[in-house]
């Protein structure tokens, strides 16, 4: 029987490489666009949510995808040092120096698509969520037309001659397109529920195009449908689940338990008081 070997040839995975890249892809007009219907979808979600303290880490800009929080409070979580308006916690994702149970809203942008250890990452945050916190997951779909796209191992968008994105990279390609209903199943394990999902960007993946077909597709609103006709009522049933980006929303649902010490009752014995004369009487008997 062979011994595994203790050089790897083969060269490991850079995902730090992918988050630059990744962050770079959303520079392009593509990922503007994206980046422009996640934000609008944030929009409607984030102002349900209270409390003190909110989290952010990923690759988008943090000031602009929480300009709809209502929490004062913003820190972004980088390994590296990051210019934002927002406070800068240098740490890793997976050990964070932060307390149990001490942040009350945390917001992954495509964390979990570059990331080595996506099952510890979810649970640290679930270590530092409050009990009845939310934690908001941003990331591609793959069952949609992009993740069909990423299937054929196709490493370049198409391309069309009125595309004016000049650089093009294989992000978001290289990422991991992770399942939301395996996202179900991991929250499920670290006692989470999840509220909802909304996926929006039905668009394949295209720089820009020109004439009527961009024209019909930028003017549906950011799920890309008319919900005024019946027809396309019943495409947004059909396609509700099958947009190129999700957002996901869980809560937390332990509680916090205050121990109580039991009144423990000692019986104390009583002791009979005994004159002295009545014990002389009792030894001379």
């Amino acid at each position: 029987m062979a011994l595994p070997r203790l050089i790897k040839y083969e060269q490991p995975p850079r995902y730090h490489q992918l988050e630059l890249e990744l962050g770079q892809w959303f520079d392009t007009a593509l990922g503007k666009s994206v980046l422009a219907i996640e934000k609008q979808i944030l929009s409607h979600i984030l102002p349900t949510r209270f409390g003190y303290h909110v989290l952010f880490n990923g690759v988008g800009p943090a000031v602009e995808l929480l300009e709809s929080s209502p929490i004062r409070h913003k820190v972004c979580v980088s390994p590296t040092f990051n210019k934002q308006a927002v406070s800068l916690l240098c740490a890793s994702t997976t050990a964070l120096p932060l307390e149990n149970n001490s942040v009350d809203l945390i917001v992954l942008h495509h964390s979990l698509d570059y990331e080595q250890n996506p099952h510890g990452v979810l649970r640290e945050m679930s270590r530092i969520l409050i009990p009845g916190g939310s934690l908001v997951l941003v990331g591609f779909n793959p069952w949609s037309l992009w993740g069909g796209w990423k299937a054929l191992r196709v490493n370049k968008p198409f391309k069309h001659k009125h595309t004016v994105d000049a650089k093009i990279s294989a992000a978001p390609w290289n990422a991991r397109f992770i399942s939301p209903y395996r996202l179900t199943d991991w929250l499920a394990l670290l006692e989470m529920e999840v509220d909802g999902c909304e996926s929006g960007f039905y668009y394949p993946p295209i720089g820009r195009l020109g004439g009527y077909v961009s024209k019909m597709l930028h003017k549906k609103g950011w799920r890309g449908l008319d919900e005024r006709h019946w027809g396309s009522r019943l495409k947004s049933k059909i396609l509700a689940q099958r947009g190129a980006i999700y957002v996901m929303a869980a809560k937390k649902m332990t509680t916090c338990m205050t121990p109580v010490k039991p009144k423990l009752k000692i019986r104390r014995q009583r002791v009979m008081g005994v004159s002295v004369s009545d014990s002389r009487l009792n030894r001379e008997k």
